[in-house]
């Protein structure tokens, strides 16, 4: 599994490019009065009432069933207990004593990790790592992952519609050049089950570069095999939809809690694999319902090329930090009752 989170962060430093388009046209109106629309909960809120056991840098195994925070290739930033205020900087201000809830570097702005009741948050700092990593994306994360007999599927019936929704905060969000790249986003790690292959789906919330797009992206460089879906919180896209009430992706920071919610559907998801399959070969299945959930991510990261692996980092060149904080995250499975009868299905 680190292979893959590896990979991934691969990805993100040669697309650190990104922006979105939304599609109403496709959305499946779930408040339809026409629709008799069910939702079926496949994440929710867990409460934490310690960081211990569940913050990690650069992990060689993910654990399962386990709400976690994480760092890459910052250093160890999981292991040392920190009692300055992390809130000051990613919004998430905890209970005392701090250190029951926070990990991090002991410098007060530093990288740190935060976990909270039904919250996290990060701080991502590249001026307080060590010395240069190999991978120059420095990354902040709360996630969720499944193992696979879990088998959740989030596209059963053909009006099976993908949500997630949360709240968010990035108080703090710095670059020192327009080579370095500060963003965040919501991503999901999808697999075929037809064929085993694995797929991102990454949703932008904010860039400070301010411009967002879609793509579909392909890792050859690297030769890792995995394919990308990039998108955002807008409007006109393809690959996902921002809903009626959700945020949008900005590129200014934000002092106040924000809602978000994206969603995919069946039709989205088929032209996000259609478009990987015509461009790059991907081989993936058009059928929605071989897909499974395999992770669930809301993090933030700095891009930082330039610097030569292994060396100090003596704060020169490419540097960055941002700070955010995440609470209440919610993925579910929203369908027409009227697909099950139809397909015989349970």
């Amino acid at each position: 599994m680190r292979d893959t989170w590896v990979r991934y962060f691969v990805y993100l430093a040669i697309v650190a490019i990104i922006s979105v388009p939304i599609m109403i046209g496709g959305t499946l109106n779930r408040n339809s009065s026409s629709r008799d629309w069910k939702e079926r909960v496949i994440y929710s809120p867990e409460f934490v009432n310690t960081i211990d056991g569940r913050a990690l840098s650069d992990p060689s195994y993910v654990p399962e069933h386990k709400t976690m925070v994480a760092t890459f290739n910052q250093g160890d930033v999981a292991s040392n207990p920190v009692s300055w205020d992390v809130g000051d900087f990613t919004g998430l201000h905890v209970g005392n004593p701090k250190e029951n809830y926070q990990r991090g570097y002991n410098g007060y702005g530093w990288s740190a990790l935060q976990l909270y009741n039904f919250s996290a948050g990060a701080m991502v700092n590249t001026y307080s790592i060590p010395t240069y990593p190999s991978y120059p994306i420095a990354n902040g994360q709360i996630f969720y992952h499944w193992s696979d007999s879990d088998d959740i599927h989030p596209w059963r019936y053909p009006s099976s519609i993908l949500t997630m929704h949360f709240n968010m905060i990035i108080p703090d969000a710095y670059r020192s050049t327009t080579d370095t790249q500060v963003y965040a986003n919501a991503a999901l790690l999808l697999k075929d089950t037809s064929t085993g292959k694995e797929m991102w789906y990454v949703v932008n919330m904010f860039d400070l570069r301010g411009t967002f797009s879609e793509v579909v992206t392909y890792d050859s460089s690297q030769d890792t095999g995995l394919p990308m879906v990039l998108t955002y919180f807008g409007s006109g896209t393809r690959y996902a939809y921002r809903w009626i009430n959700s945020s949008s992706a900005t590129g200014n920071t934000f002092n106040e809690w924000k809602f978000f919610e994206f969603c995919i559907n069946t039709q989205n998801l088929t032209s996000a694999v259609n478009d990987l399959n015509a461009q790059y070969g991907s081989g993936l299945s058009t059928d929605a319902s071989n897909y499974v959930l395999v992770s669930m991510i809301v993090e933030a990261e700095v891009y930082w090329p330039g610097h030569a692996p292994g060396e100090s980092n003596d704060g020169s060149g490419n540097q960055g930090h941002i700070g955010f904080a995440v609470k209440n995250i919610y993925l579910t499975e929203v369908y027409d009752e009227e697909d099950i009868p139809e397909l015989g299905l349970p």
